[in-house]
């Protein structure tokens, strides 16, 4: 597959200065045949015009997806945009597809990129008005949901209400779900993870006061409950301040 010529100068257009080499060579090499994610080659948010070029589309796997945008952003580290579009594909799922050995390549990208959504996040938090493009932006999406049907109305939520209201879990549900928890434990790792996290942390009063008020409302129904799954142990007594640093 090869990246055709107006795309390439297209993209040397929108950020002079910059050599996109690397990624159009990453881009050739690693087009599938029909399958895997659709990535556009140039950024629909930058490019709308080339949204829909057949030329600008192409398939290719979901780690490589996270990749392309690593190249791009690498290769235009002036970009904004591209920036972030990266650090929001290392939030994706995709990326857990990638070899753990390339992740310090990542690094030097990915901490940029986090300064920029940060600093952007914070900006959207001071009252500063959206701009009118971006604006413009939100009304297109929320019309497409409309005409989708996705947007809930009022009496949905009403009428999803009356079917909920008073329903009460039977007794083969909760045996299901008790028999899927019935045994499981968590991971060694997870438990180092927690104790480290909690170590020298003192408890909340809030949240101590909360656990104590959850323990003495709880009915005697109910702690027999949590007794089949090996809890009652732990709700047979009033709370007390929990000790992280001896977390078990």
């Amino acid at each position: 597959m090869s990246i055709q010529c107006y795309l390439r100068e297209a993209l040397q257009t929108h950020v002079p200065g910059a050599n996109f080499d690397l990624y159009f060579a990453f881009l050739e090499f690693s087009a599938s045949d029909g399958k895997g994610h659709k990535h556009h080659i140039l950024p629909k948010k930058e490019f709308p015009e080339f949204a829909r070029d057949k030329e600008n589309i192409l398939r290719i796997s979901p780690a490589d997806h996270l990749r392309a945008h690593y190249y791009l952003a690498l290769c235009a580290p002036k970009c904004e945009s591209f920036q972030i579009a990266f650090y929001l594909m290392v939030g994706n799922k995709w990326a857990y597809q990638v070899c753990i050995d390339e992740l310090s390549e990542y690094a030097e990208v990915y901490a940029r990129s986090c300064v920029l959504w940060k600093a952007k996040a914070i900006l959207a938090q001071t009252g500063i008005p959206l701009p009118e493009k971006h604006k413009a932006s939100l009304r297109v999406g929320w019309e497409k949901r409309k005409e989708k049907g996705l947007l809930r109305t009022k009496e949905s939520y009403a009428e999803q209400g009356k079917k909920t209201k008073g329903r009460k879990q039977t007794a083969a549900w909760i045996e299901k779900r008790t028999a899927k928890l019935r045994g499981r434990s968590l991971p060694q790792s997870q438990k180092d993870q927690i104790r480290k996290t909690l170590e020298g942390r003192p408890a909340s009063p809030g949240t101590a006061t909360n656990l104590r008020a959850i323990s003495a409302s709880l009915t005697p129904e109910y702690r027999s409950w949590m007794g089949r799954k090996g809890a009652a142990k732990k709700w047979g007594r009033l709370f007390t301040e929990p000790s992280p640093v001896k977390f078990q």
